[in-house]
């Protein structure tokens, strides 16, 4: 994302979204973790909002900021980012 952000300024929406979004999705991940001795203590609209934030997060990802990054950046860049994540 660093790129992608240098691209677009890194108060970009998507960037902001982005980042938050992942901030938020693995505070409640590391709550989850810690309750995984006792999942009793977890209430279902905790489960089935973390899996709202997901479906969401990932359909963003998916639809708005991967085809933004990929208009944005040149193949040298892309093959980088995708050889980064191969790693």
């Amino acid at each position: 994302m660093p790129a992608f952000s240098r691209s677009v300024g890194p108060d970009d929406p998507m960037i902001v979204r982005t980042l938050s979004e992942h901030v938020e999705l693995r505070s409640k991940i590391e709550h989850l973790t810690g309750a995984m001795e006792n999942l009793d203590n977890i209430e279902a609209s905790f489960l089935q909002d973390l899996g709202r934030l997901l479906q969401e997060h990932i359909r963003f990802e998916e639809d708005v900021l991967f085809p933004a990054m990929e208009k944005a950046l040149d193949a040298e860049q892309l093959a980088r980012i995708g050889e980064a994540l191969r790693r």
